[in-house]
């Protein structure tokens, strides 16, 4: 039976777990919302019989402001549930160090994550000042960085989706997670076939709908 420190550990990571998958949610939404607006603007200003055949510059620069601030709220949001994976990942290898994978799994993805960001802040201020010969070499290296960042991104996934897939060997967890987990892996695949990458993108939320609700279940067995 495992001690009440322990098991704390688990409560705390399962917890965090749904927080973050909560929150990732969230931004999902978010990113969901700030397309349709730009959509439904674009058929507005250009299309139909009653599009604005000159639409005023600050409807225009309003919906992309509003746009912006949206997406840019998603991604903080989806930052913060990559942490509180993180996190949780770490009170669960505390509890099993057989699922010490997720843990390596998110530190690889923060890593890529930040990899990629700082190539954003650093490389393309730097091509756009200093002209087209510039910009050619140092979109060259910003491609390198990006393919490098995409790499571990892919492989943290990969670890975090193994991770999940193991947690139901532990009897008061929710079978679903074996679930989430593979379509967490699916996700990650299909994503990277452009033609059918939407369909990528749809089995990852639902992955995540199931850590979510999964992680309730479990949260409920344990405590009661």
């Amino acid at each position: 039976m495992a001690s009440q420190q322990n098991l704390g550990e688990l409560i705390a990571g399962l917890r965090k777990l749904r927080t973050g998958a909560l929150i990732s949610l969230i931004a999902v939404i978010l990113i969901i919302v700030s397309l349709s607006i730009i959509i439904f603007s674009a058929g507005f200003f250009m299309l139909g019989p009653g599009a604005l055949p000159y639409p005023p510059m600050a409807m225009i620069t309003g919906t992309v402001m509003f746009s912006l601030v949206v997406i840019g709220t998603a991604a903080v949001l989806g930052l913060i549930a990559y942490i509180l994976w993180f996190m949780a990942a770490g009170h669960l290898k505390r509890y099993n160090i057989k699922w010490g994978i997720g843990r390596v799994g998110m530190t690889l993805q923060i890593i890529a994550l930040a990899i990629i960001a700082l190539a954003l802040i650093i490389i393309l201020p730097t091509a756009i000042i200093g002209g087209f010969k510039v910009f050619l070499g140092v979109f060259a290296g910003f491609v390198g960085i990006m393919f490098v960042g995409g790499i571990l991104w892919i492989v943290g996934a990969i670890l975090f989706a193994i991770m999940l897939i193991r947690l139901p060997e532990e009897p008061k967890i929710d079978s679903g997670f074996k679930i989430a987990g593979i379509l967490y892996l699916l996700g990650l695949i299909v994503s990277l076939i452009p033609t059918i990458n939407i369909v990528g993108l749809i089995l990852s939320i639902v992955a995540v709908i199931m850590i979510y609700t999964s992680s309730g279940n479990s949260l409920k067995i344990i405590q009661q």
